[in-house]
């Protein structure tokens, strides 16, 4: 039974691993790739900056922070 179930496994993850590569890439696409990546991080970048900000702005604005720094210490 250990056997047949080791034939499972080592058969399942010989299908899993066959890959080929179906399309060639020129080098002149390969270089816009590339070059492209700088603006995409960018695009990216700001995007999450002001997703960040919108949230802080959601949080800060449910948070009664002038009631924290009112407080007065009673002694």
């Amino acid at each position: 039974m250990r056997k047949v179930i080791i034939m499972f496994f080592l058969t399942l993850f010989s299908f899993t691993t066959i890959a080929k590569a179906d399309e060639s890439i020129s080098v002149n696409e390969f270089a816009n790739n590339v070059a492209s990546v700088p603006g995409k991080l960018m695009t990216w970048l700001k995007g999450e900056v002001e997703k960040t900000k919108a949230y802080q702005t959601k949080v800060w604005a449910d948070t009664p922070v002038e009631n924290f720094f009112n407080k007065t210490k009673k002694d």
